[in-house]
């Protein structure tokens, strides 16, 4: 071999080894995703109507709402929790934005988990004020064809401790109030 093929050779050899120390520290990122059909569209989803409920001035007040549902029953629920919530911080029901950090569904399709990343209400409200944003969560899941007969609430992935309300066993969905 001669010079000016050795030289080609640990030219060859820096360039490799440069990219391939670029790819491991991720300098650079190689892709090979799948080709996505436009033309398929999603038929399991279907745009829906839901009722969100919500306690306001002494009395129920509703809002209908548009929701796009899936053949998941859990990321509905997910999803009307997360309409509801963003609901009580447009009518000034709860002071700070309240975000639902997850949820899930017991084994036996009967329980709903929902983990919250605090409560929906602030230490000044009565007993009656809390207790009312609460039914009206169970309500409006229990009317979005819910086949849920027990909510349980979590505040970052813990049972919630509060003074006049307890937490600690999960809460019909017909609710206390008639």
């Amino acid at each position: 071999m001669t010079h000016k093929n050795y030289f080609i050779l640990c030219l060859a050899a820096v360039i490799c080894s440069f990219l391939l120390f670029a790819y491991q520290k991720e300098y650079i990122i190689i892709n090979f995703g799948k080709k996505i059909d436009l033309n398929h569209s999603n038929t399991s989803a279907q745009k829906k109507n839901a009722t969100l409920y919500y306690w306001n001035h002494h009395s129920w007040n509703t809002e209908q709402v548009s929701l796009l549902f899936s053949e998941n029953y859990a990321s509905n629920l997910q999803q009307l929790t997360s309409r509801w919530l963003q609901l009580l911080h447009e009518e000034k029901i709860t002071k700070k934005k309240i975000s639902l950090q997850s949820s899930a569904i017991t084994y036996d399709g009967q329980e709903l988990i929902i983990s919250f990343d605090r409560m929906p209400w602030n230490k000044e409200m009565s007993t009656h004020e809390k207790w009312m944003i609460i039914e009206s969560l169970l309500k409006t899941i229990k009317n979005s064809d819910s086949h849920i007969k027990r909510v349980r609430f979590l505040v970052n992935q813990q049972i919630p401790l509060d003074s006049h309300l307890d937490f600690t066993n999960a809460w019909p969905i017909e609710g206390f109030s008639s």
